[in-house]
Order: C-alpha cells, then structure tokens, then sequence
C-alpha cells in the first residue's frame, strides 16, 4: 500500500458493520449487569448497536437494599459507564427481569422465562461471584449451578444463536 491511499475508519470497517448488523433486530439477554464487566457491555451494546430490538438483563431484587429489580436498573443507568457517550442511549430498549442466579430456574417467573425463550438470540453470562472467603455453598450455587441454569435456559431459547 502506498503512503498515499486512505485506511477506512475504524467505524466504517467492515468487521464494525458486520457487528451492527448481526445485532439488528436482535434481543439480548444479559446477566451481571450490574458489575463492571456488565455495565460496560450494556453500555457498549447501546452505544454502538443502536438497532438492537431489546436487551433483557436479570437483576435480582436487592435482599440487602430492598430495592426492587426496576430501581436497581435505574441507579445501574446512573453509573459513570454510562455518562461518556456522545449520543444520548435508548435505555428504553433496557428490560430488567426479576431473577437470581442462585435460584433454581434462575428464580424466574414462568411468565418471563417464556418471554426469554421467544425472543432472546444472544446470551452473554458475566454474573458471577468473585470473593474467595465464605461459604463454598454459595460460590457453587452462583458460579456453577447458574451457569448451568443458563445453558439450560439457553437449550430452550427458540431464536437462539450465540451463548
């Protein structure tokens, strides 16, 4: 290539486009949004994806605050990952779902697992617990029986493409 020809920008590259494309029209389902790797994958989705149909995250009830699942999406909106972008975000696409990966069937309601199951084409599982002093009972429930909760989610998801 000579010094003088032109590289596409970085949001016009094919690989970008391709991106945007694969999540047009498609929902999501995300656990872990409330961590750090989970917020900026939301963010990231929204930012970038704006043509994304909807984006379904479990947020469980807050045992220690009380808060329920739709206050704990508004204070997740209100975090710091959210305040870069240079476009306002379609938060409106955001659905909080009532859940708990500690739960059998991820403690969902048959009324919105049903709704995962018509209508989620991607899976990204970032929830997790990452303390390493405390019961293992508890580790093995979030970290391995909700994982496996997930897959098992994820065999039923009719639409489904990636997990």
């Amino acid at each position: 290539m000579d010094a003088t020809s032109t590289q596409p920008s970085p949001s016009s590259s094919p690989s970008t486009s391709s991106v945007v494309e694969f999540y047009r029209g498609k929902s999501l389902f995300v656990t872990g949004a409330t961590g750090f790797v989970g917020k900026v994958l939301v963010e990231k989705l929204l930012r970038s994806c704006p043509d994304v149909e909807r984006i379904y995250l479990l947020m469980r009830a807050g045992a220690r605050d009380g808060k329920p699942p739709s206050a704990r999406l508004k204070d997740l909106f209100q975090s710091r990952a959210f305040s870069f972008s240079p476009t306002p975000l379609a938060f409106d696409k955001v659905v909080a779902v009532a859940g708990d990966m500690t739960k059998p069937g991820l403690g969902l309601s048959k009324e919105d697992r049903q709704m995962l199951i018509d209508n989620v084409s991607v899976v990204f599982h970032s929830a997790a617990t990452v303390k390493f002093h405390g019961p293992m009972k508890e580790f093995v429930a979030q970290n391995v029986l909700g994982t496996e909760a997930i897959m098992q989610l994820g065999a039923e998801m009719k639409k489904l493409q990636v997990c």
